[in-house]
């Protein structure tokens, strides 16, 4: 016969329990493949290289803003050649109409001394009055020919903002605008778009008394940056 089984323990001794420890040990597991999924050795790389991205991007943007500021700069510095060569010409114009106004006063004078003194005869015979006809003056204007061709700043459309500009300038003898300055502006970010547009203008120059191109002075031309709804 088989023996019966036993458990033989000390007096006051619990039996030995195995699920506690197993329980353990599923936690464990459970931990060591919790972490593991959630360990990625490239992560730190890929942080290093969005990073890197950024910088890069935002390094871009910083170059084509200082590309922005040099092309600012050149058109400035191109306007300032025009306005010094419309000026040059302003100059040579004035030269001749002081050289053309010294000789006529020159000759008026010498007309004058070479003119008998008048002498005045009581006389009841009494010549009907001579009609005096002055010179015609053919004094002019300057006339708008071609108005101006505005052109939306990117930056401005991309922000959807708009605005207006109010320039000053003036007209040369070949009706073309220099000196083109800003008297107003709600954004400064159309400014540059709102001089080019005005220096694409064009004028019929106005004539003085005897039919002479001559310049214009301070025009104001108003641009105006509206969005479409």
């Amino acid at each position: 016969m088989a023996r019966d089984r036993r458990d033989i323990r000390r007096p006051g001794e619990k039996k030995t329990s195995w699920a506690f420890p197993f329980f353990l040990i599923l936690l464990a597991i459970g931990a060591f493949f919790f972490g593991f999924e959630n360990f990625n050795p490239l992560e730190k790389e890929d942080e290093k290289y969005l990073s890197l991205i950024e910088e890069s991007n935002l390094l871009k943007k910083e170059i084509n803003s200082l590309k922005q500021n040099i092309d600012t700069k050149n058109d400035d510095l191109d306007f300032y050649k025009g306005y010094v060569g419309k000026l040059e010409q302003d100059i040579v114009y004035l030269k001749s109409e002081i050289k053309e106004l010294s000789k006529e006063t020159k000759s008026y004078e010498n007309k004058k001394r070479s003119e008998p003194a008048v002498k005045v005869i009581a006389s009841d015979d009494r010549s009907e009055p001579k009609l005096v006809i002055p010179p015609a003056d053919k004094s002019k204007k300057e006339n708008l020919i071609r108005g101006p061709k505005v052109i939306y700043p990117r930056r401005a459309l991309d922000r959807g903002i708009a605005g207006e500009v109010t320039l000053l300038f003036d007209i040369s003898r070949e009706g073309e605008p220099y000196n083109i300055r800003v008297s107003y502006s709600s954004n400064s970010i159309f400014n540059q778009s709102a001089r080019k547009a005005v220096e694409k203008m064009l004028y019929e120059p106005a004539l003085d008394k005897r039919g002479r191109t001559i310049p214009s002075r301070d025009l104001k031309q108003t641009i105006r940056f509206r969005l479409e709804d």
